[in-house]
């Protein structure tokens, strides 16, 4: 390889300048390998040509002199190349920098999960093409560690984790060693109330018509001055000022298109307040839905980080109380809001409320008992993350042999979904089927579509893709 660059550099062009410029990139490139070889060979060769043609003069000859001259030239280019060829060799045994490589692969990151690093780790991104039932672009992100040293077991690595527009969280893993290949997932832990890096050992089986919209987790700042509304809690008697860090915390937290790291960002905030002020505003109702609904919901959530910080705020607060006491308060808007936060609470937990209102039978009628027990776990909406908002999944089945079913439920997704396909195209999508996974960016929606689902004769049911509901 170095012969032959000489020999390009040297042959063939009598720009002596671009022939020097080109001898030293070499010379930069491979170093005292570089010198070896020229003697070696160049001047080795140019010096023994040197002395042929003395020694072939024989008008006038050449002098004793002259022959031990450039024999010496000859022997001392030699010997000097030799002596380079040594002096390469010690250089690039104790001397040579050597690049050592890590490489691994971060799995099923959700498109709204990010990774990132300032330190010498890169990173690509493979998108996997979702499975059937899974309907959520999943990808793998390659890493590849580049270091001078070789690598130790344990030896730590640090990236940047982030969710949507939540804040970054900092991650170690470590060099396994033993692996080409080695894979880690990234999960939420409950016992350490974080995000952490798992190694997955390789003998392991684990191997919109809306425009988005998020609300920036930069409106969370508590030094943002108070607007001029007020919410009066009644449960709490507490009041709530409606400033800007409370009514962005419950947009970020009501509305379907704010991304996971708002929402959980949003949670954060929540926990930090006084006890009063949190139960205040877990107890207001916004035109879109009460709080409490809204947590209720966020409890089910598909990202396991969310739906712990918000089991671990709903702890406390008195649910169970709040709703009764709404209840029985004879207030027809109270009422309205306890019985919808019942109908999203999971069964548990309503038999739990209605056992406290059964215990005061002089205060409830019979007939709201009634209603309760016929709503009972109706509305447990299950939203799931993605890169544009919360999605709500309904799983239809029907009786692909009932001839009023088909055609009715033909008909209610030609109409519902986002497709340009015809009601004939439609029935011939339906024909032997008895199920089908459908979704959008809105708790009414599901609620609405799950309920001309049930008018069909189908049977609608709120599920998380991939996951046991």
């Amino acid at each position: 390889m170095v012969t032959r660059s000489i020999a390009i550099a040297l042959n063939g062009n009598n720009d002596w300048v671009t022939v020097l410029s080109a001898l030293s990139d070499l010379a930069m490139k491979f170093g005292p390998f570089f010198f070896s070889v020229l003697f070696l060979t160049y001047i080795t060769w140019w010096a023994q040509k040197r002395y042929s043609d003395l020694v072939s003069l024989k008008n006038p000859p050449a002098t004793k002199g002259d022959r031990a001259l450039h024999g010496a030239v000859f022997i001392g280019s030699f010997m000097a190349g030799l002596c380079l060829v040594f002096f390469s060799t010690i250089w690039w045994v104790h001397y040579n920098p050597q690049t050592y490589i890590f490489q691994g692969v971060f799995r099923n990151l959700h498109k709204y999960e990010e990774i990132d690093s300032d330190s010498n780790i890169f990173f690509h991104t493979d998108t996997r093409t979702p499975l059937a039932g899974e309907l959520d672009l999943l990808h793998n992100v390659r890493f590849a560690v580049i270091q001078s040293a070789p690598f130790q077991k344990g030896q730590l690595f640090s990236i940047d984790f982030s969710k949507g527009q939540g804040e970054r969280e900092s991650l170690q893993f470590e060099y396994a060693g033993g692996e080409i290949t080695p894979i880690y997932l990234i999960e939420f832990d409950p016992q350490s109330k974080r995000n952490s890096i798992k190694h997955v050992p390789s003998t392991s089986t684990h191997a919109g018509l809306m425009p988005p919209f998020t609300v920036s987790a930069d409106l969370l700042n508590d030094t943002q001055a108070a607007k001029q509304e007020v919410y009066r809690d009644p449960f709490s008697q507490a009041t709530v000022t409606v400033t800007d860090i409370t009514s962005s915390l419950i947009e970020s937290l009501q509305n379907p298109r704010s991304d996971v790291g708002t929402k959980i960002q949003a949670i954060r905030v929540l926990n930090k307040k006084e006890p009063t002020e949190r139960n205040a505003l877990l107890s207001t109702t916004t035109p879109m839905e009460p709080m409490l609904v809204t947590m209720l919901d966020l409890t089910r959530h598909s990202d396991r980080e969310l739906a712990y910080r918000t089991i671990e705020t709903l702890q406390k607060f008195d649910s169970d109380r709040f709703v009764t006491e709404w209840l029985h308060s004879g207030d027809a808007a109270r009422q309205k809001a306890a019985q919808l936060s019942f109908f999203h609470m999971e069964r548990d937990q309503a038999e739990r409320v209605l056992g406290i209102l059964t215990s005061m039978p002089s205060q409830v009628p019979s007939s709201l008992i009634t209603t309760l027990r016929a709503g009972e776990g109706s509305l447990l909406l299950r939203p799931t993350g993605s890169s544009q908002g919360d999605r709500y999944y309904v799983r239809a089945t029907w009786d692909p042999a009932d001839e009023h079913e088909v055609p009715c439920l033909t008909q209610l997704f030609n109409d519902e979904l986002a497709s340009t396909r015809s009601v004939k195209a439609e029935a011939a999508k339906m024909k032997g089927r008895a199920e089908r996974l459908i979704y959008w960016y809105s708790k009414d929606w599901a609620i609405s579509i799950s309920k001309k689902i049930s008018d069909c004769g189908g049977k609608a049911q709120y599920v998380t893709p991939g996951m046991t509901n």
